[in-house]
Protein backbone atom coordinates (compact mmCIF):
# COMPACT_ATOMS: atom_id res chain seq x y z
CA UNK A 1 0.00 0.00 0.00
CA UNK A 2 0.81 3.47 -1.02
CA UNK A 3 2.00 5.58 1.99
CA UNK A 4 0.63 8.94 2.17
CA UNK A 5 2.87 12.12 1.69
CA UNK A 6 2.97 14.33 4.59
CA UNK A 7 1.93 17.80 4.49
CA UNK A 8 4.56 20.28 5.84
CA UNK A 9 3.22 23.47 7.36
CA UNK A 10 4.50 25.56 4.93
CA UNK A 11 2.43 23.70 2.40
CA UNK A 12 -0.48 23.42 4.58
CA UNK A 13 -0.16 27.12 4.74
CA UNK A 14 -0.19 27.51 0.92
CA UNK A 15 -3.16 25.29 0.22
CA UNK A 16 -5.49 26.40 3.15
CA UNK A 17 -4.41 30.24 2.62
CA UNK A 18 -2.90 31.14 -0.35
CA UNK A 19 -4.52 28.61 -3.36
CA UNK A 20 -7.99 29.18 -1.30
CA UNK A 21 -7.82 32.86 -1.03
CA UNK A 22 -6.78 33.34 -4.58
CA UNK A 23 -9.90 30.92 -5.44
CA UNK A 24 -11.85 32.84 -3.14
CA UNK A 25 -10.71 36.12 -5.33
CA UNK A 26 -11.63 34.74 -8.37
CA UNK A 27 -15.19 33.57 -7.44
CA UNK A 28 -15.96 36.96 -5.96
CA UNK A 29 -14.44 38.83 -9.24
CA UNK A 30 -16.67 36.20 -11.73
CA UNK A 31 -19.95 37.19 -9.90
CA UNK A 32 -19.86 40.53 -11.10
CA UNK A 33 -20.10 39.08 -14.58
CA UNK A 34 -22.88 37.57 -16.56
CA UNK A 35 -22.59 34.42 -18.87
CA UNK A 36 -22.30 30.71 -18.36
CA UNK A 37 -18.62 30.98 -19.10
CA UNK A 38 -18.23 32.94 -15.85
CA UNK A 39 -20.50 30.76 -13.72
CA UNK A 40 -18.39 27.70 -14.91
CA UNK A 41 -15.53 29.94 -13.57
CA UNK A 42 -17.12 30.84 -10.53
CA UNK A 43 -18.31 26.61 -9.90
CA UNK A 44 -14.12 25.80 -10.85
CA UNK A 45 -13.43 28.70 -7.99
CA UNK A 46 -15.80 27.10 -5.12
CA UNK A 47 -14.85 23.49 -5.43
CA UNK A 48 -10.84 24.54 -5.67
CA UNK A 49 -12.11 26.16 -2.26
CA UNK A 50 -13.64 22.96 -1.20
CA UNK A 51 -11.24 20.77 -2.27
CA UNK A 52 -7.79 22.94 -0.88
CA UNK A 53 -9.98 23.18 2.63
CA UNK A 54 -10.68 19.21 2.14
CA UNK A 55 -6.99 18.60 1.40
CA UNK A 56 -5.94 19.99 4.61
CA UNK A 57 -8.30 18.37 6.95
CA UNK A 58 -7.64 14.88 5.10
CA UNK A 59 -3.86 14.62 4.70
CA UNK A 60 -0.99 13.14 6.73
CA UNK A 61 0.27 15.88 8.31
CA UNK A 62 3.62 17.66 9.58
CA UNK A 63 3.24 18.58 13.37
CA UNK A 64 2.59 22.48 14.02
CA UNK A 65 5.11 23.19 16.22
CA UNK A 66 4.96 26.24 18.83
CA UNK A 67 6.18 29.02 16.96
CA UNK A 68 4.05 27.95 13.71
CA UNK A 69 1.11 27.99 15.72
CA UNK A 70 1.93 31.38 17.24
CA UNK A 71 2.83 32.78 13.67
CA UNK A 72 -0.55 31.96 12.46
CA UNK A 73 -1.71 33.24 15.10
CA UNK A 74 -0.31 36.28 14.89
CA UNK A 75 -0.53 36.51 10.99
CA UNK A 76 -4.16 35.81 11.56
CA UNK A 77 -4.70 39.01 14.21
CA UNK A 78 -2.18 41.27 11.77
CA UNK A 79 -4.45 40.04 8.54
CA UNK A 80 -7.68 41.40 10.66
CA UNK A 81 -6.28 44.71 11.77
CA UNK A 82 -5.11 45.07 7.97
CA UNK A 83 -8.98 44.34 6.57
CA UNK A 84 -10.06 46.89 9.07
CA UNK A 85 -7.85 49.57 7.58
CA UNK A 86 -9.14 48.11 3.98
CA UNK A 87 -12.82 48.44 5.09
CA UNK A 88 -12.39 51.84 6.33
CA UNK A 89 -10.69 53.41 3.42
CA UNK A 90 -13.16 52.03 1.43
CA UNK A 91 -16.18 53.21 3.35
CA UNK A 92 -14.47 56.78 3.46
CA UNK A 93 -14.31 56.42 -0.57
CA UNK A 94 -17.79 55.76 -0.52
CA UNK A 95 -18.66 58.51 1.49
CA UNK A 96 -16.67 61.20 -0.51
CA UNK A 97 -18.40 59.44 -3.54
CA UNK A 98 -21.80 59.80 -2.38
CA UNK A 99 -21.44 63.09 -0.82
CA UNK A 100 -20.15 64.44 -4.24
CA UNK A 101 -23.26 66.08 -5.79
CA UNK A 102 -23.29 64.72 -9.59
CA UNK A 103 -25.72 64.85 -12.65
CA UNK A 104 -25.46 61.34 -12.99
CA UNK A 105 -26.81 58.93 -10.03
CA UNK A 106 -24.72 55.61 -9.28
CA UNK A 107 -27.52 53.21 -8.60
CA UNK A 108 -25.89 49.81 -7.35
CA UNK A 109 -27.94 47.28 -5.89
CA UNK A 110 -26.39 45.69 -2.36
CA UNK A 111 -27.81 41.75 -3.00
CA UNK A 112 -25.29 42.23 -6.26
CA UNK A 113 -22.60 43.50 -4.19
CA UNK A 114 -22.94 41.83 -1.15
CA UNK A 115 -21.87 38.14 -2.31
CA UNK A 116 -19.12 39.05 -4.49
CA UNK A 117 -17.51 41.60 -2.16
CA UNK A 118 -17.68 38.48 1.15
CA UNK A 119 -15.70 36.63 -1.95
CA UNK A 120 -13.23 38.94 -2.34
CA UNK A 121 -12.85 40.16 1.16
CA UNK A 122 -12.32 36.67 2.10
CA UNK A 123 -9.90 35.92 -0.27
CA UNK A 124 -7.58 38.77 0.46
CA UNK A 125 -7.43 38.16 4.19
CA UNK A 126 -7.17 34.21 2.67
CA UNK A 127 -4.07 35.59 1.07
CA UNK A 128 -2.58 38.47 3.69
CA UNK A 129 -2.78 35.47 6.55
CA UNK A 130 -0.71 32.99 4.17
CA UNK A 131 1.61 36.21 3.21
CA UNK A 132 2.19 36.90 6.38
CA UNK A 133 2.28 33.49 7.99
CA UNK A 134 5.29 32.68 5.40
CA UNK A 135 7.17 36.20 6.35
CA UNK A 136 7.25 35.27 9.95
CA UNK A 137 8.18 31.37 9.39
CA UNK A 138 11.14 32.58 7.44
CA UNK A 139 12.05 35.79 8.89
CA UNK A 140 12.13 34.17 12.37
CA UNK A 141 10.39 36.81 13.98
CA UNK A 142 7.12 38.86 13.76
CA UNK A 143 7.14 42.20 11.64
CA UNK A 144 5.30 45.05 14.08
CA UNK A 145 3.86 47.60 12.15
Amino acid sequence: MKEKKILSVTDQMNLFCFYSGIAWLIGGIVLFFDGIIFTIIEILAMLAICITHIVVMKAKKEQQDELSIKNYHTARSHALSIMHVIYMIILIVLQVITAIPANVTMSIEIKDMLIPAFFISLGIEYIIVGFLFRKYERDGEECIY
